[in-house]
């Protein structure tokens, strides 16, 4: 009876196990388990695939919440591909008297968005169907506070670099409408991680007890991914070897560090974790390198292509172009002449010359570009001709900059001769800044005309003005004259009575008349010729009413400034003499587009400004202010009754009287 028992015993036992294994092996078929991309390339490495159940359905006031949220993910060095991940949810039904269902979405989230698999999961010990469409998805209905555990494990693919990123966006479990409870994230590592293998945490570690790495959450959900950047173990120790050994004077050792770190450095798209902390210390390998072999080229050539990697992740990559350049010209200066060393090193020296260039170091530049010469030899004397005219180009846009005309004119006389000023020289206009100021009053107008003189000033400049100086007593005999000179200032005051408009269009006509005929002297002559001038006394009982409207227009200046830059173009466009070389054309086009940034600035600043006070008889003055601009058009305008206060008293009296007669009639006619 009891062999029986124990042999029923042990089949049943059997069929368990059999059943288990075929539900097992069937889950793994399931639809919906997405198999794993194949293995990256040599050296790549592959971001962790983060599973983070979040709700689906019900309702956001649902009472099922997410008690617990825990990660074990676990790296054994014997299989470093991969990594196992096993990720355990509970759910907990608050309510005491409802049965409520949850859908949970069970992908995966990374960068990309992957998808898992393959995907086992489980409820307690039983497993628990998933389904696929339109995404994997898993339901579950909860009794009244009940307590539901749910696991879910696979493996995934990070690479087989010897760095390993993982990076889990455990943020996403804000997707729940409570906050979790409690969450962890535990990395098991075989062998250990240690301290120094770990390139990038975050958030900060709760635990680091050497033999695993947690993050511990109680009662609030985490709010931003966690990421950690680490070495592979058996990578990180045999870097741990090698550098004792260097630190002992091996150099074999010392070259073999080099040589491995220095591949790992220049692997295509080596993450910033990995150059922040290996760069100094391969550079400082190939230096020491350097010193120990002088006569060997290859150290140097290895830190140039370490420099110019580096550069690829700086701010300031200019800052490593010297150390490129010296890196590669020790190696050419030991022997290596090969094609790539001088491909290189062409490369580095034009990069150096257009840095020199951009920081206006001429001198330098030039002497660069004959190591350049050496550098590639007579096949490249046409590009060291079109440095050198570019190179002058720049140094004569700089002085022009900085309005030495004179300086580039000596230098290119030296060259060409005194022939060549006729095709350069300067067409600035005489002054750098004007403007004009009109002030009116009751019976005189007072005109002040300020001028600034550009430098180098038009040789017919004073002879010009000197000639309008004395040509104004003749035109405005009636006119107070004063002018005087302060450095390039240059200022004029004409002051003239009127009775009426004509007497100011007259003095104004006559004013304007007396100028030079000169592009520049255009705006002046527009602000004193006014397209329309109003000026009329209305008598009235006891003084007279003035009106003034006076429309003034600097439209015409604008025209005429214009056409002095567009002439400017044309000309920069006709032929030089067959016998200049070519880059005179471009130094001619860098003279012309600084005089047409003269007129336009001269344009642009040129402003006049009209004043009118009127104060004669009682009350408080009258007044108005225009301020115009080249190319705009305004009107000065003011009214004004005018009451005399001898008139004033006259009538007063008159009133006074008139009402004195009329009281007194008014009373004698009551009184009888």
């Amino acid at each position: 009876m009891q062999r029986t028992n124990h042999r029923g015993h042990m089949y049943i036992q059997a069929l368990k196990i059999l059943l288990l294994l075929t539900v097992l092996l069937g889950d793994l078929w399931l639809p919906g388990k997405v198999w794993a991309a194949p293995l990256t390339e040599e050296g790549e490495s592959t971001p962790i695939v983060g599973l983070i159940p979040r709700p689906i359905s019900p309702e956001p006031d649902t009472p099922v919440e997410l008690s617990a949220f825990t990660v074990d993910a676990t790296y054994d060095a014997n299989h470093p591909d991969i990594m196992h991940m096993v990720v355990r949810v509970k759910l907990h039904n608050t309510s005491r008297t409802e049965t409520h269902a949850v859908t949970l979405d069970v992908r995966g989230y990374t960068n990309q968005h992957l998808p898992i698999s393959p995907l086992l999961a489980t409820e307690g010990k039983d497993p628990a169907r998933a389904t696929v469409y339109p995404h994997p998805s898993l339901t579950r209905t909860l009794r009244p506070e009940q307590r539901l555990w749910l696991t879910f494990v696979y493996t995934d693919t990070v690479g087989n670099a010897p760095w390993v990123m993982f990076e889990y966006h455990i943020d996403k479990l804000q997707a729940w409408p409570t906050p979790v409870r409690s969450a962890r994230v535990t990395i098991h590592s075989t062998p250990p991680l240690e301290q120094g293998a770990l390139l990038e945490v975050s958030p900060p570690l709760s635990r680091n007890n050497g033999r695993a790495l947690e993050w511990q959450w109680d009662g609030r959900t985490p709010s931003e991914p966690l990421r950690v950047f680490f070495i592979a173990p058996h990578h990180w120790q045999r870097i741990q070897q090698l550098r004792e050994g260097v630190n002992q004077g091996d150099e074999e050792a010392r070259r073999e560090l080099a040589e491995w770190l220095t591949q790992w450095l220049t692997q295509p798209e080596t993450p910033p974790p990995v150059w922040q902390a290996f760069y100094p210390e391969v550079v400082a390998l190939w230096t020491q390198e350097a010193s120990a072999h002088p006569d060997d080229p290859t150290p140097y050539r290895i830190l140039a292509q370490l420099y110019r990697d580096r550069a690829q992740y700086s701010d300031n990559p200019d800052a490593y172009q010297s150390l490129i350049l010296d890196a590669l010209e020790k190696a050419w200066d030991r022997g290596a002449r090969d094609a790539t060393i001088r491909v290189a090193l062409a490369k580095a020296t034009r990069e150096h010359i257009q840095r020199l260039r951009r920081e206006k170091r001429w001198s330098e530049a030039l002497k660069q570009l004959q190591h350049l010469r050496s550098i590639l030899g007579p096949t490249g004397e046409r590009e060291i001709q079109h440095l050198r005219e570019q190179i002058a180009l720049d140094w004569v846009k700089d002085r022009l900059a900085v309005h030495d005309q004179e300086g580039v004119l000596n230098a290119l006389q030296a060259g060409w001769g005194d022939t060549i000023l006729n095709y350069f020289r300067p067409h600035l206009p005489a002054f750098h800044y004007a403007d004009v100021r009109v002030h009116t009053t009751q019976n005189r107008r007072e005109i002040t005309l300020s001028v600034f003189l550009n430098e180098p000033t038009p040789p017919t400049f004073e002879e010009d003005w000197n000639t309008w100086l004395k040509t104004l007593p003749t035109a405005l005999p009636e006119a107070e004259i004063q002018h005087h000179s302060l450095g390039p200032q240059r200022t004029v005051t004409v002051t003239f009575p009127f009775a009426t408009a004509s007497d100011i269009t007259e003095a104004q006509h006559m004013l304007t008349d007396s100028m030079p005929d000169l592009p520049e002297w255009a705006p002046l002559k527009d602000a004193l010729s006014p397209q329309e001038l109003v000026f009329t006394r209305t008598p009235r009982m006891w003084g007279y009413r003035m009106n003034w409207q006076e429309t003034l227009s600097l439209t015409q200046a604008r025209q005429r400034l214009d056409e002095v830059a567009t002439d400017l173009r044309v000309s920069a466009q006709t032929p030089l003499p067959p016998d200049f070389p070519e880059i005179l054309g471009e130094v001619r086009q860098a003279f012309r587009e600084q005089d047409i940034r003269a007129w336009q600035a001269y344009r642009d600043a040129f402003h006049a400004v009209y004043t009118i006070t009127w104060e004669e008889g009682w009350g408080p003055p009258a007044g108005s202010r225009l301020v115009l601009r080249t190319g705009e058009t305004g009107t000065l305008h003011v009214a004004r009754e005018v009451v005399y206060p001898r008139q004033a008293y006259v009538l007063g009296g008159l009133l006074f009287l008139a009402w004195t007669g009329l009281s007194w009639g008014l009373w004698r006619w009551l009184g009888e």
